[in-house]
């Protein structure tokens, strides 16, 4: 469903950050970020998420820190958040990980780019996971911020710490957040 990409985002992730060049499997945590954007009820409801959350901690599977982009709109698509889950925010699920977790106005643009820009500087520094929560209670799809939170993290903002993607890689980043979106867009229209 909406998350079983998580894995293989990460999968993939793992397999451009390992120098094959030699025996030894070399894993440098710099040479790929992975981005996951998730729904608001996707991210407290499938159990894939959880399950991709508890792999970052295994040195096998570890990407060096996962940033989770939460799509917030507060309904879930139909769905009240007080009739959806037991946890007050849907980011709750990554309290049991011990990752970070940054509240966002996505109705703010200067504070949804300082949070892109926090939560890069955290993943660089600690090589974790860290999840920002951009809620919007008026429907994300309508809140040209997030549009433009994501395009920055895609095409501008992986640079600001010195994390350089390879062309393949980015081709793969943007065309993950296009098919989001269009998922979404689909979603709602239909």
């Amino acid at each position: 469903h909406l998350e079983a990409v998580d894995p293989v985002v990460e999968g993939r992730t793992r397999a451009e950050q390992t120098d094959r060049s030699s025996r030894a499997g070399v894993h440098d945590p710099g040479v790929a970020l992975p981005i996951l954007i998730h729904g608001d009820a996707s991210f407290a409801g499938q159990g894939v998420v959880a399950e991709t959350l508890n792999v970052e901690g295994l040195a096998g599977y570890t990407t060096g820190g996962t940033l989770h982009l939460i799509a917030n709109n507060q309904i879930g698509f139909t769905t009240d958040p007080a009739e959806a889950r037991s946890t007050r925010y849907s980011s709750d699920l990554a309290k049991g990980f011990d990752i970070p977790i940054i509240h966002v106005n996505a109705n703010d643009p200067e504070a949804a780019i300082a949070a892109i820009r926090l939560a890069l500087a955290y993943r660089q520094e600690f090589g974790h996971d860290i999840v920002v929560d951009l809620s919007g209670a008026d429907g994300w799809w309508n809140s040209p911020v997030l549009w433009w939170a994501i395009y920055y993290i895609v095409f501008v903002g992986i640079n600001i710490v010195g994390i350089e993607l390879t062309m393949r890689f980015t081709v793969v980043i943007t065309v993950l957040a296009l098919a989001v979106l269009a998922f979404f867009f689909v979603a709602v229209l239909v």
